[in-house]
């Protein structure tokens, strides 16, 4: 699925996968319970974990971003593409956080934010000196 304007993009760090699953265990849990009916792991429970599984490596898959010299590019999405620019005179604010984990792994969560507010950029999780 290569393009030819690929030059320059980054994809957020592959850690990101295990925060997706992390924000999707309580769905996890409560699939299982759903269809959980003891004994050896079933094809629908296998699904249960298969399917937010699939959708975390997606959304690694399909995010990228891009910092050069007119504006900072962001892109998501496998099946609608969104496709967030903002330009580098207009950014007004840029912060990174991190939580403990974010830390121990040397990763940082980056918001950059335009005067208007309407277009600001949440790039999850790269490593810390490309968030500098």
């Amino acid at each position: 699925m290569a393009r030819s304007d690929d030059g320059g993009w980054e994809h957020v760090h592959p850690a990101t996968v295990l925060f997706e699953l992390a924000k999707a265990a309580q769905q996890i849990v409560i699939g299982f319970v759903v269809v959980s009916g003891g004994g050896w792991l079933s094809s629908l429970e296998a699904l249960v974990v298969l399917v937010p599984l699939g959708g975390a490596v997606a959304r690694w898959y399909t995010t990228r971003y891009r910092v050069d010299d007119e504006a900072v590019r962001f892109e998501y999405g496998l099946l609608w593409r969104k496709r967030q620019v903002i330009a580098r005179p207009k950014i007004q604010n840029v912060t990174s956080t991190a939580n403990v984990v974010a830390r121990a792994l040397d990763l940082v969560e980056i918001q950059i934010s335009e005067a208007s507010g309407d277009g600001d950029i949440g790039i999850r999780y790269v490593k810390r000196p490309q968030g500098e």
